[in-house]
């Protein structure tokens, strides 16, 4: 697994834009959870539950994303941030996708 120990803050506090809300989609991130009553793992997909609210109690703190091996052969991906001024670069929308060829055909998205 691959991890990444300091997670965004856009995907802690359900912000639609979060730059990193649509490269741990696409990748399938498990997200790492710490509490008082312990530890848990939940799916990046289902986390943010609509604009600005999340699955994430009012004592939870989200330190780590988990992400499964990735094909590195005949595969690809894309990320688009779009933000319309420069001054703190705060994304209108962002976007990702990935996939794997397959004797020329994409066989996962």
């Amino acid at each position: 697994n691959h991890n990444l120990e300091t997670p965004d803050p856009n995907t802690s506090n359900g912000a639609t834009s979060a730059d990193s809300a649509t490269p741990t989609l696409i990748y399938d991130a498990k997200l790492e959870i710490h509490s008082p009553r312990g530890v848990r793992f939940v799916p990046i997909n289902g986390f943010h539950t609509g604009p600005g609210k999340l699955s994430l109690e009012h004592d939870e703190i989200l330190v780590a994303f988990h992400f499964p091996p990735q094909p590195k052969e005949h595969a690809g991906s894309a990320h688009f941030k779009y933000a319309m001024r420069d001054a703190m670069e705060i994304a209108t929308i962002c976007c990702a996708t990935h996939c794997r060829l397959d004797n020329g055909n994409c066989i996962e998205l």
